[in-house]
């Protein structure tokens, strides 16, 4: 299944944390789009559950930034990965 994060960003070493963790092998970033400002992302990840992106990225940017997850209704997306 495909989630979606919306990050709102409360400093910078939400981009160092992000860069330093390695991530787990069941889960799959697929993109990171960020604003200019480096204020708020979308990001899009592969997984089996949104649960296992949650606990992911919370113990990962949680304290750093407020972030708001959904599945992604993929027979009604465009631009997915093949």
């Amino acid at each position: 299944m495909y989630i979606i994060i919306e990050h709102e960003i409360g400093n910078s070493t939400f981009w160092e944390s992000i860069q330093k963790t390695e991530i787990p092998s069941n889960l799959k970033l697929r993109q990171s789009l960020p604003n200019v400002e480096g204020t708020k992302a979308v990001c899009l990840w592969e997984a089996d559950t949104l649960d296992e992106v949650r606990k992911f990225v919370e113990a990962t940017v949680g304290e750093v930034s407020n972030n708001a997850y959904f599945a992604v209704d993929a027979e009604s997306a465009l631009g997915l990965p093949a």
